[in-house]
């Protein structure tokens, strides 16, 4: 017998008012509207040569070309041998303590910039972004950031920068300096651009936008954002994917789950970031996934929204505090 199955990386996620299938491999989401669900349920738990019974000589023919449109765009096929084709394990794990971190500089006095890289280096951390209110010179940046940087295991760094003097073929030096360095992106600019792209190079860009994120903090949650694949679909099955084994250190040196979140666990130069990242407090939110929160369990995109919003609870249920701007019962951005 003939079966119509998705491969196992091609996820349907249902959603309350419509729904999506993930394509993992090619990091893409597609539509799905709610009324071709059970259609999809059907077609892939009965025999192919059953479905004229299903739903008639008449309908079938329609069926059977809404599941071709799936096996043309790869994400779906036809086999005899469903049996070899078994499902992925949803089980997520990662030897990192921290895997992404952000710190903010203005003062470099605050706090002690290299202590806290060493410290995440010593916690496995692979990705920071560091975000500058200021604007620091060539020198302050090689010398304070880049110094830090070398010798660790961190592999992937971004800076923030509000633009100044510092052009696209100045940060391109820097990033020849030092290779962990792979995008920059210059905030407050006059234009929205891309400065540099070199995706040979480990995918370096320079990019300036308009937006100026000293004043406009609040995040915006758009479908570009979303590059959904294995491990982050994996993880967003029981953990927030925007706040999981993440660490902020804002510009006064407070060590919090997010830049704008309004608890402190410390400042750090007083407090160890093992410590803190070991609190139950601390690590509370890591392990509130979407399907935990009002909203956002109804939402299709729910296994990739990397949303770093605050987590509030009233009565036993669980709010974001800035809740996105996608109408679900609409479907709009």
């Amino acid at each position: 017998m003939e079966w119509f199955r998705f491969f196992a990386s091609c996820r349907i996620v249902a959603g309350q008012h419509s729904s999506a299938i993930y394509d993992l491999d090619r990091s893409v989401i597609y539509d799905l509207p709610n009324a071709f669900l059970d259609i999809l349920r059907e077609a892939t738990s009965t025999p192919v040569g059953q479905l004229p019974e299903v739903y008639g000589e008449t309908r079938y023919p329609q069926i059977k070309q809404f599941m071709n449109k799936f096996v043309e765009k790869e994400i779906a096929f036809y086999t005899t041998e469903p049996e070899r084709f078994p499902d992925i394990d949803l089980s997520w794990e990662m030897p990192r303590h921290i895997t992404n971190a952000i710190l903010e500089l203005d003062d470099t006095d605050s706090y002690s910039f290299s202590a806290v890289i060493a410290q995440l280096n010593e916690l496995n951390c692979q990705a920071i972004q560091i975000r500058l209110l200021r604007c620091f010179s060539t020198a302050q940046i090689t010398q304070v950031i880049l110094k830090a940087l070398s010798g660790t295991q961190i592999s992937y760094c971004e800076i923030m920068a509000p633009a100044g003097e510092t052009d696209a073929t100045q940060w391109v030096s820097l990033m020849d300096l030092q290779p962990r360095l792979r995008r920059v992106f210059v905030y407050a600019a006059a234009a929205d651009a891309i400065l540099y792209n070199d995706n040979d190079r480990f995918g370096r860009k320079v990019v300036a936008f308009k937006k100026d994120i000293r004043q406009e903090t609040r995040e915006k949650i758009r479908p570009e954002r979303f590059s959904p694949n294995i491990i982050s679909f994996t993880e967003a099955q029981s953990h927030n994917l925007g706040l999981n084994r993440k660490v902020a250190i804002d510009s006064n040196g407070n060590i919090r789950n997010y830049i704008s979140h309004a608890r402190s666990f410390g400042h750090a130069n007083e407090q160890k970031l093992e410590t803190v990242i070991n609190l139950p407090a601390f690590r509370e939110k890591w392990l509130l996934s979407n399907d935990q929160i009002e909203d956002c369990k109804n939402c299709q995109y729910r296994y990739a929204c990397v949303s770093n919003s605050d987590i509030r609870q009233e009565n036993d249920k669980y709010y974001k505090t800035d809740m996105c701007t996608f109408n679900q019962q609409e479907n709009t951005w």
